[in-house]
């Protein structure tokens, strides 16, 4: 890395910009039956479930709750 004034410049990593969609977490007992719901609200077109080995079963129930959006479920490695 080099360093000049104020900037910091980080050598092989060309300039981007990220910018976020502002975020929304439901938390709380029962709270994956509005996936769904909020899929939909958002105008969702398609879904993608991630989720550990020990989560699978919950992730096939979302997955299931959002058939119309034909799902892909990814069980992510331990090492992830």
């Amino acid at each position: 890395m080099a360093s000049w004034g104020k900037a910091l410049a980080v050598t092989g990593i060309s300039p981007f910009a990220y910018v976020s969609n502002p975020a929304r977490v439901l938390f709380g007992s029962g709270r994956v039956r509005e996936v769904a719901p909020e899929l939909e609200r958002l105008g969702c077109r398609r879904a993608f479930v991630v989720c550990t080995a020990d989560q699978k079963d919950l992730a096939l129930r979302v997955a299931l709750d959002c058939a119309e959006l034909a799902p892909v479920v990814w069980t992510a490695p331990r090492w992830i």
